[in-house]
Order: C-alpha cells, then sequence, then structure tokens
C-alpha cells in the first residue's frame, strides 16, 4: 500500500474515531492529525448547496432560437449548466426541447 492511501487509511480511520461529531445541512468540520511524515487535515461535512430554482421553460432558455440550447444558453440555468452532459444525450453540443424534457423528469 502507497504511502497515500496509508495517510488516507489512517485519517479516516481516526475520523471516525472522533466523539461525538456530526455534521449538519449548513457546516462543515476540520481536524487535524500529525504524522511521522506530515500533519494530515481533514474536513468533512455537507456544504450548503443552494437551491436551483423553478426550472424555466425550453423557449426561455433557447435565446437565439435556433431549437437547441446551447453550453452558453445553458448557464443561464445552473441546474442545467451542472449537468449539460445528461442532458445532451445525443452529445452534439445541443440540448433540444424532447431532451430538455427528458431530463426535467430525472
Amino acid at each position: 500500500m502507497s504511502n497515500r492511501w496509508m495517510h488516507s487509511a489512517i485519517a479516516l480511520s481516526l475520523l471516525m474515531l472522533a466523539p461525538g461529531v456530526r455534521a449538519s445541512e449548513s457546516e462543515t468540520r476540520t481536524t487535524q492529525f500529525k504524522t511521522p511524515q506530515a500533519q494530515v487535515t481533514v474536513r468533512w461535512g455537507q456544504a450548503y448547496v443552494a437551491p436551483a430554482g423553478e426550472a424555466p421553460a425550453f423557449d426561455q432558455l433557447d435565446a437565439d432560437r435556433n431549437g437547441r440550447v446551447d453550453r452558453v444558453e445553458a448557464s443561464a440555468y445552473r441546474a442545467l449548466d451542472e449537468e449539460y452532459e445528461l442532458a445532451d444525450r445525443d452529445r452534439n453540443d445541443g440540448v433540444t426541447a424532447a431532451e430538455y424534457a427528458r431530463w426535467l423528469k430525472l
């Protein structure tokens, strides 16, 4: 086992032993461990993610009215921007109205 993996395993083991530590939806925690090679910092918790809001109509996103939403147009809706590759099922660098409707149902 490499040193990097060994350090990760040790850090995770120690983290599991940390008494009474729970992360809530809007907080993260940090702890540090000293190893013979270096100090290891472990951060955990669930970061706050703002809601994306209600999905806009396809026509609102298709600014140039060419029948597909490209990467730039998708950036107007954060959720679509983050999952663009998933929505563009045929991988042609454009999300059609049918692909958008299918993606919204996921």
